[in-house]
């Protein structure tokens, strides 16, 4: 558990670094000593209902997120066939004096790619790279992220329980290419689920 939600910490100090400055970088992929206790594992398909979204888990993929009544943001995963490569999944309730920086950080980045952008909504697109040492090894580091916001309604001229999605590719830059074609595939698989009546 606690590997998880130190990643998890990780990334929402990303989420903070994303929208105003450059991504600093660490090993992303979860510890694969974590048990089968502290975690909760996804095959095939996430959904998450709280958040209203699901997408496809390619094959081989299996996600890890925090087991209930733990908050569910979200899992990670170890790309197949990339070893040293990982992609997350998070979904994030929008703190409304965040708003407005969010959404002017979608419009500086609009996706410009069908494949790149989440179920029709604005989605951002960025890339970025550095170089580090993650296990021991020295090596450029390659860092996508889709990101979309929607809300379902307008009050007073405000967006009521806006979300955020976001979906990262943490990539060793000698496995980026085929990395990149999962985070591809996930993306295309993102659905917007209908609201609850």
């Amino acid at each position: 558990m606690a590997t998880i939600q130190r990643f998890f910490t990780r990334r929402l100090l990303l989420a903070a670094v994303v929208t105003v400055g450059p991504c600093y970088a660490w090993c992303c992929c979860p510890d694969s000593t974590t048990s089968a206790e502290s975690t909760r594992e996804y095959r095939s398909i996430y959904t998450n209902v709280d958040y209203r979204m699901s997408v496809d888990l390619p094959e081989g993929m299996v996600g890890v997120g925090t087991p209930a009544p733990a908050p569910n943001h979200g899992f990670v995963a170890r790309v197949p066939g990339a070893a040293r490569s990982c992609l997350s999944v998070e979904v994030y309730y929008v703190n409304p004096d965040d708003s407005a920086r969010r959404h002017r950080f979608v419009r500086r980045h609009p996706s410009h790619r069908a494949s790149e952008v989440l179920d029709h909504l604005p989605t951002a697109h960025t890339v970025s790279s550095s170089k580090e040492t993650c296990d021991g090894t020295r090596s450029t580091r390659i860092r996508e992220t889709l990101f979309a916001l929607t809300s379902d309604r307008i009050e007073g001229g405000f967006a009521v329980e806006e979300v955020e999605y976001r979906i990262l590719l943490d990539a060793d830059g000698m496995e980026y290419a085929a990395a990149r074609k999962t985070l591809i595939k996930v993306a295309e698989s993102f659905r917007r689920l209908p609201a609850r009546k």
